[in-house]
């Protein structure tokens, strides 16, 4: 690699012309057997001695043995099966070969690994991959688990849609994510969720009807996407108050002409450990066709998006990652770096910063930048893991090696110190504070839906050995010491089971199917007459069931009717004392999981809602159990904290 150093003396300008060893990724030591690439039709150039004087040439495929080696490895002296020692130029090594010929993976592996505190952070080139790519996708999950290490977050460039190169309408890449993410799944790695933005059909550049972009992969048990719109590909995301998001994910200016046929960012917003997170995706435009001054403008365009996130908060923890396409004493470098980044390959010794080869020169085209805060604070920790690049050609993946960062991050504690106050937001209202508490109370760490009910009946719900159906008070005897408490809850389909209040089928997927802020344990009959019914007040006339305890009456009750939950087909009241807390968990649904939640299934129940919060407002026990869910998520119901919340959202 060649640095130029410049220093101005008086009115004179000295240039001096620093040639420094590249490091190779092909290590090979005295005994090792290699085979040899020729670069043209004449051959491997052989010499006597190290230096540039020609003995003579052997083809292309030979298999030698390594005898010695000089200057810094750059001069490699062979034996051939003539038994004739000669010394080649380390290039002319295609790759290290087992006794019996087979490939040596001497492909590196990070150190750098995930924790309790420790978020990991990659980019990844991936080089036109689609569904069609059966010969490397495989390959490629094993690449993620075990040399990267399952990385809490990936950024990927060169993601293809569904149907590849062939030119067709296409632009959703689902199919794509979905093989990948099954490799990942093969390779005994844990479970991903991917996102992008589709681009407009042949908009953004790369192989004609590949629509290749910028795309996530995160793992949902670990990190969260914080809940938001999701931008369309014409769509521009702005920076809100907190700073948050106007549209997560969402694309940096697409109708900005340093992007035309070239790949927008896609930047997103996630809560790791209760610590919000902005991550921006590039992949800029390739030095093919003088297009220098493009990659500039492209990264104004983003250095100028940071420094509005920073301006919100210098604060804010801001990564830029992915195939920015220039080296790293280039313009658009410096001028990311000009937007308060700090680029963590400084972090490397300059033998180790490259990801890419071309014409036999290693540079580094691929990288992780990050604010000056999360840079100190998060004792930011880098990795360029060389997988592909210098590598046998049948273990290279992509033309590109994959860049990994990890950073230190401890909970942050969100939760009020006063449980019922009208201290949450008070300047916000409407949009502005829906997204700020969806931000500030996602779910941080998911249970997964098993853990999470095992959580609810031997502890959270559990009081003294018994588990409670909060609709009709039926019980069970649960071991708060059980090894399977969902069983021993369960009873063989004649106990309890755990009543999603938003129901999966209008929307409680994913990571909000285990969100206990919504889950109540409940009689299994019971559950299952409720189903996806709304809430309503039902008429007592009009009621087709009463139910309590494990019974179901057809009769309106003589006494302790306010004990009863009635029942009819279409619609479900719960009993007096806890329609209130059915209310708060509704409107904690609605809010923090907007994006996919059934709009018409929370209006048509709106108004009723309002009414059974303020009947029934929050008493101790309903406080004590958000802040026990809290102890095992990292976040609290803000309606259960305050109560001016609902009024200010959805009860005006």
């Amino acid at each position: 690699m060649i640095q130029k150093i410049a220093r101005i003396f008086g009115s004179t300008l000295f240039c001096v012309l620093l040639v420094t060893q590249p490091a190779w990724a092909i290590n090979v030591s005295p005994g090792d057997r290699i085979e040899l690439q020729a670069t043209s039709s004449l051959g491997v150039p052989l010499h006597d001695n190290p230096s540039p004087s020609l003995v003579g040439r052997t083809s292309d495929g030979t298999i030698a043995e390594v005898v010695a080696t000089a200057n810094n490895q750059r001069w490699i002296e062979i034996e051939l099966a003539s038994g004739a020692q000669n010394w080649i130029v380390e290039r002319y090594i295609r790759r290290i070969v087992s006794s019996t010929g087979e490939t040596v993976d001497n492909r590196e592996v990070t150190n750098l690994l995930s924790g309790e505190d420790k978020l990991t952070v990659a980019a990844m080139n991936v080089e036109n991959l689609d569904p069609g790519d059966s010969d490397r996708l495989n390959p490629l999950g094993k690449l993620i688990v075990n040399n990267l290490k399952s990385p809490d977050i990936i950024v990927l460039t060169e993601i293809q849609d569904n149907d590849g190169p062939n030119n067709s309408d296409i632009t959703d890449g689902t199919e794509t994510y979905n093989a990948l993410i099954d490799a990942i799944e093969k390779a005994d790695g844990p479970d991903y969720i991917a996102f992008d933005i589709p681009p407009s059909d042949d908009k953004d550049g790369g192989q004609p009807g590949g629509n290749i972009r910028v795309g996530y992969l995160y793992q949902p048990a670990r990190v969260a996407l914080t809940p938001g719109t999701v931008g369309t590909a014409t769509d521009t995301v702005t920076v809100l108050e907190g700073p948050t998001l106007s549209l997560n994910p969402g694309r940096i200016e697409p109708d900005n002409g340093a992007f035309k046929n070239s790949r927008k960012p896609i930047v997103a917003e996630f809560q790791f450990n209760q610590n919000p997170l902005f991550i921006i995706g590039n992949h800029f435009v390739s030095q093919r066709g003088g297009n220098d001054a493009k990659r500039e403008k492209q990264a104004t365009a983003v250095g100028n998006f940071v420094k509005t996130l920073l301006s919100e908060d210098d604060k804010a923890n801001v990564i830029v990652a992915g195939d920015l396409n220039d080296v790293i004493d280039s313009e658009p470098i410096a001028i990311l770096e000009a937007s308060g980044l700090t680029n963590l390959s400084e972090l490397l010794p300059p033998s180790d910063r490259y990801t890419y080869e071309f014409r036999n020169n290693l540079q580094q085209l691929d990288y992780i930048l990050v604010s000056d805060n999360l840079f100190t604070t998060g004792k930011s920790q880098f990795d360029i893991v060389h997988v592909n690049v210098n590598q046998p050609s049948n273990l290279a993946l992509s033309d590109h090696d994959p860049v990994l960062a990890q950073f230190t991050l401890p909970k942050r504690v969100t939760t009020p110190e006063k449980p019922t106050s009208e201290s949450i937001f008070p300047d916000l209202s409407r949009e502005r504070l829906r997204s700020r508490l969806a931000k500030e109370y996602k779910v941080q760490t998911s249970l997964g839906y098993d853990k999470a009910r095992d959580f609810m009946y031997s502890e959270l719900d559990n009081e003294n050995g018994i588990v409670r159906g909060v609709y009709s008070d039926f019980t069970v005897r649960v071991n708060s010491n059980s090894s399977r408490p969902r069983s021993d809850a369960f009873q063989n389909g004649k106990g309890i089971n755990a009543e999603h209040s938003w129901p999966q089928s209008k929307g409680a997927t994913g990571v909000a199917k285990s969100d206990i802020h919504h889950l109540f344990p409940t009689h299994v009959r019971v559950n299952s007459l409720r189903g996806s019914f709304p809430f309503a007040e039902i008429e007592d006339s009009r009621t087709e069931r009463w139910l309590i305890d494990n019974r179901e009456e057809n009769m309106i009750p003589s006494s302790n009717i306010d004990a009863y939950s009635e029942w009819i087909n279409g619609g479900f009241e719960p009993k007096e004392s806890f329609k209130g807390n059915i209310a708060r968990a509704l409107f904690y649904f609605y809010t923090i999981y907007r994006d996919q939640a059934e709009e018409g299934f929370f209006e048509g129940q709106q108004d009723t809602l309002c009414d059974w919060n303020i009947n029934d407002p929050v008493d101790a026990a309903e406080l004590k159990r958000s802040h026990e869910i809290a102890s095992k998520q990292g976040n609290d119901n803000p309606f259960v904290l305050d109560p001016s919340l609902a009024k200010r959202l959805y009860c005006q």
